[in-house]
């Protein structure tokens, strides 16, 4: 039984969390060859304060010096025990209709993300109904 590489699910990490969708979406979404998926970390400098260190209660103390330690900071998903993470409905310029995603982190960093890496105009509705990005669709204002 052969599987369609398309709907296989894909996981893309940004600051403040991670996004999860089928691949065939994301290529919709991002384009086919998307930058996006190259990875790149932001280089990040940590710095420790000299102190003293007792490794046994009632022992004796050793001083440790401050140090500096240069690395390159990635973004990670977050640990989530409900389903992998929060349900939203997202759709964009040219989707058929509103499709799931889940997200880890909050629902303005997922937004954030979305309006400064999709080359498309896209939104999402989070499962308690608040509306991020662009309406798209059928839009009932109220009228």
């Amino acid at each position: 039984m052969a599987v369609d590489p398309n709907a296989r699910q894909f996981i893309l990490n940004f600051a403040g969390g991670s996004l999860r969708m089928p691949v065939g979406n994301a290529k919709h979404l991002f384009g086919e060859n998307y930058e996006l998926l190259k990875p790149n970390g932001v280089p990040y400098n940590k710095e420790v304060k000299g102190h003293n260190r007792t490794r046994l209660i009632g022992g004796p103390t050793s001083a440790v010096k401050p140090y500096e330690r240069d690395f390159m900071k990635w973004p990670t998903s977050q640990a989530n025990n409900a389903g992998a993470g929060k349900v939203a409905m997202m759709y964009w310029e040219g989707s058929l209709h509103p499709w799931q995603v889940r997200y880890t982190g909050a629902a303005a960093d997922l937004a954030t993300f979305l309006s400064t890496s999709s080359p498309k105009p896209v939104g999402f509705t989070t499962s308690r109904g608040t509306a991020y990005g662009v309406l798209i669709g059928d839009v009932n204002l109220g009228d």
